[in-house]
């Protein structure tokens, strides 16, 4: 009976090594995962603030067209 148990608990610790092994698998491939996003994220965010300050830009150049005064400056 010793050498079923023996037989069991070495079967129990293989287990235990594989999930250990997919779970630092997958939290090595979330980390990827969020970095990559986050990366991604600070495109987007640059992506529109330029967008803003063009915007901004047309805007005052399109007062300035309108503005008789300042375009006689």
């Amino acid at each position: 009976m010793t050498v079923r148990k023996d037989r069991c608990e070495e079967k129990l610790q293989e287990y235990a090594l594989s999930t250990e092994i997919v779970g630092g698998i997958a939290i090595v491939l979330s980390l990827i995962f969020v970095g990559l996003q986050i990366i991604r994220n600070s495109e987007l965010m640059q992506a529109q603030t330029r967008d803003f300050l063009s915007g901004k830009q047309i805007k005052l150049y399109m007062e300035m067209g309108l503005n008789w005064q300042a375009m006689a400056v």
